[in-house]
């Protein structure tokens, strides 16, 4: 019976690995992933429009597909739509709207609805924009109805910029046709230009050209570069003025986006299928950019995987403490194991596809305070075999990967990097250690709470076990002062050398030292016999309170050479984290938990 529950557990973990093989053992050769594997430029870097559907959709939705008509619409999909064939996409309700002001602009109550489509928000254009324009120009100073309004319009702008990419907003079908006719114009005004010796002035024009010059320029707005020709990427409004006169006519790239575009307007799959092979052939992947391997990233999405398997040793733990040990917590520990293999793929594809070291900015520090603090908690379970270790692996991995997806909603997560930060050398030392001692400071804190939620539940622990979270933690704790005394000293030999001083009480050089002077606190009082294992708990909680203002805290500030991650909309949930943190605390003075002395056999 035992063997048939471990055999089960295995087949659940199994299938929930299955996404990260899918895209290998099963390759999606539809138009949709051909397209989506293709490289464009965007935001400053090359990618595969799948990334850019993804990001794009993120911002406005909050997620990365559409529920429309009754099915889930991928988000390339729905950027397909947008491209090509915008009066499908403007029906598609992709901006999410929750602030109850702007609700009640559109007469409706908080709760009612909260995605719309182009569609419905198009009668209110006018009116968003002027809310937009008397909007603070001072982030800090926004309410947040400004905020969620100057967002709202920022997007239907960006929303707006990248449906007319391929054809212009005044041109609403027959895409090829409308391309023939910019050819027909442009070349009779050649023509024209020739046999008047060169001498044809701006208002010897024709009219029709201008009319279709205003009609580029508002496509070379966009910011999807989609064209790749003469070594570069274009806009297919820029390259339509430059290609015309380089080809003699229309360029083939040109023609392809035109058969593109009708044949989704048509509804003609086959027809859409071949043009998009064509178009994908003509784009190779450009040195130093690894599109194709971002695409199975989005694809296979690494840390989703991993999150969802540490929720499963999350509940194997419990059924084990609960039930029977033996059953559930080796598997537990293996499963463990399979997310962290997984979690650390996810790491190295990013380090690939980016060529940076493996934290760059807010989300990529969130997966690797995570992957830190598993990796140590695997070693603690390695030799304890408990299942602590395992519990603190998967609740802080769960967590750190949570945080990591909503932050992926604020857009690309692998933008380039700024030019004071855009150092191998420094980001492989100074912020890989400093994020080591935030996964070891945090490890120490959860394992201090599961040490104050084992002993309530169970209504106290053996003393053994006690000695066991006292080890974890205790090591936790001098993992993380080493690694945080180490990353601070070299950040101030960093910032010597970008600018000019070693240290100045920058607030997110204030909070790396916090974290030093906590944990040389913990350690100082553990020694002197002022706590003990109780107290040296509670000092690991108030460590994440600590860590977490030193992480996320003083990017909420604004101010100082550090903030590179604004994240207003993160305050609420920091204040809930750090009350949550100081709940325990108190609540653990009141009803300490009681120790007993294990019965000898």
């Amino acid at each position: 019976m035992k063997r048939i529950g471990v055999i089960v557990i295995w087949l659940i973990a199994l299938a929930m690995v299955w996404p990260v093989f899918k895209p290998l053992v099963r390759p999606d050769h539809s138009a949709e992933a051909v397209l989506g594997r293709m490289p464009v430029q965007e935001g400053g870097r090359i990618k595969p429009l799948d990334s850019v559907a993804r990001q794009t959709l993120m911002l406005m939705r909050g997620k990365q597909s559409v529920y429309y008509e009754k099915h889930k619409v991928p988000a390339v999909e729905w950027m397909l739509d947008l491209v090509f064939d915008r009066e499908e996409s403007n029906k598609m309700p992709v901006f999410r709207i929750d602030h109850p002001d702007i609700l009640g602009m559109f007469g409706l109550e908080a709760g009612t609805k909260k995605y719309f489509s182009y569609n419905d928000l198009e009668p209110y254009l006018a009116q968003i924009q002027e809310q937009s324009r008397m909007v603070d120009q001072d982030s800090k100073n926004r309410t947040s109805y400004e905020s969620a309004i100057n967002r709202l319009f920022g997007n239907l702008i960006q929303y707006q910029l990248i449906s007319q990419t391929v054809y212009p907003l005044s041109q609403p079908r027959s895409v090829s046709a409308f391309y023939q006719s910019v050819e027909a114009s442009v070349m009779e005004a050649a023509r024209r230009f020739v046999e008047s010796g060169n001498q044809m002035s701006a208002e010897e024009t024709p009219m029709q050209l201008r009319m279709h010059m205003q009609m580029l320029q508002q496509m070379s707005r966009s910011p999807l570069f989609l064209v790749y020709a003469d070594g570069h990427y274009w806009t297919p409004g820029d390259y339509m003025v430059q290609g015309i006169p380089m080809n003699g006519g229309l360029p083939p790239e040109m023609a392809l986006l035109g058969r593109l575009a009708d044949a989704r307007q048509n509804g003609d799959p086959a027809a859409f299928l071949q043009a998009a092979t064509e178009l994908a052939r003509q784009v190779p992947d450009p040195a130093g950019a690894r599109p194709g391997l971002e695409y199975y990233f989005s694809q296979s999405q690494p840390f989703i995987v991993a999150l969802s398997l540490y929720v499963l040793v999350t509940l194997l733990v419990f059924l084990g403490w609960q039930f029977s040990p033996r059953l559930f917590l080796p598997p537990a520990m293996g499963i463990l194991g399979v997310g962290f293999a997984i979690h650390t793929f996810g790491l190295v594809l990013r380090v690939l596809i980016t060529g940076y070291a493996p934290v760059t900015n807010l989300y990529s520090s969130a997966v690797f305070v995570g992957w830190v603090a598993v990796l140590l908690s695997l070693i603690f379970e390695y030799f304890q075999r408990k299942g602590v270790g395992s519990l603190a692996a998967a609740v802080v991995g769960f967590l750190t990967l949570l945080v990591a997806h909503h932050l992926s909603g604020s857009g690309d997560t692998m933008e380039k990097m700024r030019a004071v930060l855009n150092s191998n050398f420094w980001l492989s030392t100074h912020v890989i250690t400093i994020t080591m001692g935030y996964g070891a400071t945090f490890l120490a804190g959860f394992l201090g709470l599961i040490y104050t939620f084992y002993g309530w539940f169970r209504r106290g622990m053996s003393d053994e076990m006690q000695k066991s979270f006292h080890r974890m933690v205790y090591g936790a704790v001098c993992f993380a002062l080493l690694f945080s005394f180490v990353g601070t000293v070299l950040g101030g030999i960093w910032a010597d050398q970008s600018w000019g001083r070693f240290w100045g009480w920058d607030p997110k050089e204030n909070g790396a030292l916090m974290i030093v002077l906590w944990t040389a606190l913990i350690l100082h009082a553990l020694r002197s016999g002022l706590v003990k294992t109780r107290g040296l708990v509670n000092l690991a909680i108030v460590g994440n309170i600590i860590t977490a203002w030193s992480w996320f805290g003083t990017n909420m500030l604004g101010v100082g050479l550090h903030s590179y991650g604004f994240m207003d909309s993160a305050f609420f949930w920091l204040l809930v984290f750090w009350f949550t943190q100081f709940a325990v605390i108190g609540l653990e003075w009141l009803f300490p938990v009681k120790v007993f002395k294990e019965r000898s056999a």
